[in-house]
């Protein structure tokens, strides 16, 4: 076998494809090849990339979830505490001013006094006999 004819049975030789003869004749060739299978061994580095861990270590997150939090907080300030107790009392307050304000007599209402109050007991003068 000459070399491009090797080389265009790499990927059937590295998925395990290659009939028993042609496995057999590309190896024969690979023994005596240097540039051959140093062609495989690269197109070999290249399907399997780089190697990297399923699980990277917590040290690689803490870093991006500090980074995350700082820009959710410049999105969604939080109202500090100080603030919001602030805001409470002065609802608290105003809720207090209008409640007063509404269930005070007014001053054009008269209040019941005893001179302007009648007795239940007095019976109109038509019905005296």
């Amino acid at each position: 076998m000459h070399c491009r004819q090797v080389q265009t049975h790499f990927d059937a030789y590295l998925d395990a494809d290659l009939p028993t003869t042609q496995r057999i004749q590309l190896e024969a060739h690979l023994d005596s090849c240097a540039a051959c299978r140093e062609q495989l061994l690269q197109l070999e580095r290249q399907r399997c990339g780089p190697k990297t861990p399923s699980d990277p270590p917590p040290e690689f997150w803490a870093p991006m979830h500090k980074a995350v939090l700082k820009e959710y907080d410049k999105i969604h300030p939080d109202p500090s505490p100080k603030k919001a107790s602030w805001v409470a009392l002065y609802a608290v307050i105003l809720i207090a001013v209008i409640g007063w304000t509404l269930y005070q007599p007014s001053p054009k209402d008269p209040t019941p006094s005893s001179s302007h109050t009648h007795s239940s007991t007095a019976t109109p003068s038509a019905f005296r006999q």
